[in-house]
């Protein structure tokens, strides 16, 4: 007897792979510290992936929370819902993924679309699911998660958030870049890194930045491209069209690097600038930061915190900002050193 409960949901549906898994998985074979790696990696991430639906920091994810499972070196996310509330969640969920694992310097490529699926803890199945699989077999290349074609336009089309810097600052269709060719990608670490940075300061009272993850996964990524095209300089027996396919996967990601390291120091203070005067009445066009310490002030003190207490969080909130930039407009990656690698016999030492 056919079970009426089994059908197809509108859901967003996010396929990440892990990059180079099998040859780590080899390495570990003989390596047991590579094991243990491993072994811890995938416990922490089952572990995210059953609180993330509990997890109620990000709007996105309490209006239509995320479903996930990981096999192998695979993760699904996926969440039933109208198109804008599915897909800010998936997103959401995907880009906190690819920051949180970037950090180890673990990257992911993948897929996100949206339309019929079935989730459950036993059975997974549905043509959203193929549809992400194929985009990120057949189009992602680099470690990004890329938006169906057809997906792009449905989410502008949708509804709109409310228009105002608090809520816009969140919403994952803010962090959608568009490369040459026209191909949609999720920013993950413009993301990440203003997730740290701007909601530490409103939920904990202070900038949370534990051991500095919010530059270690620009860090990690700038030192991931030089260690894969250091790595290729040097290997002997790989075809020229295989090293020149890998030079540009890399350096397609050097590219996303910098553009994202951009992005985020347009939000940052400038080197040496004085903290404003929050009792100046506010401007049409104030940066970002400043918009955002006016709301945290206005927060707190609603809530009975002292104005005195509040400046003292904001000023050090604006000193790691300031210390921040330094360190993140350092992981840019000169693309033209880069591009001396498409001209090099193996065995070129790259350049110190």
């Amino acid at each position: 007897m056919q079970d009426a409960s089994i059908q197809y949901s509108d859901s967003a549906v996010a396929y990440l792979d892990l990059l180079k898994f099998s040859s780590i998985v080899e390495l570990s074979q003989t390596n047991p510290i590579v094991l243990q790696s491993i072994y811890e990696m995938q416990s922490d991430l089952y572990d995210w992936l059953r609180q993330i639906a509990d997890d109620s920091s990000d709007s996105a994810l309490r209006t239509s929370p995320p479903r996930g499972a990981m096999f192998s070196d695979s993760v699904l996310l996926s969440s039933e819902g109208p198109i804008r509330e599915a897909f800010d969640s998936a997103a959401t969920a995907a880009m906190v993924l690819q920051g949180w694992m970037g950090e180890r310097g673990v990257l992911y490529r993948g897929g996100i679309t949206y339309g019929a699926f079935h989730h459950e803890e036993k059975a997974m199945f549905g043509p959203a699911l193929i549809e992400a699989h194929d985009v990120e077999n057949n189009i992602a290349d680099w470690p990004r998660v890329v938006l169906h074609p057809q997906l792009v336009q449905r989410v502008l089309e949708a509804p709109q958030p409310m228009d105002d810097f608090v809520h816009n600052l969140w919403h994952p269709v803010n962090y959608i870049i568009c490369d040459e060719s026209g191909l949609h990608y999720l920013d993950y670490l413009g993301y990440w890194y203003n997730m740290l940075s701007f909601e530490g300061l409103r939920t904990e009272g202070h900038y949370n930045n534990t051991e500095r993850a919010a530059q270690r996964s620009f860090l990690v990524a700038r030192e991931t491209v030089e260690h894969e095209v250091d790595e290729l300089a040097h290997k002997v027996g790989t075809g020229i069209a295989d090293r020149h396919r890998l030079l540009r996967r890399w350096g397609n990601f050097a590219r996303y690097l910098n553009r994202a390291v951009d992005s985020v120091l347009s939000f940052m203070p400038a080197p040496n600038s004085k903290v404003p005067s929050w009792d100046d009445s506010p401007t049409k066009h104030e940066p970002l930061y400043t918009q955002w310490a006016r709301y945290i002030q206005a927060m707190w003190q609603q809530s009975g915190t002292g104005a005195a207490d509040a400046r003292q969080a904001i000023e050090a909130w604006w000193i790691d900002l300031q210390k921040d930039r330094t360190q993140i407009q350092a992981c840019r990656i000169d693309l033209e050193v880069l591009s001396q690698f498409w001209r090099v016999e193996p065995r070129f030492k790259y350049p110190e």
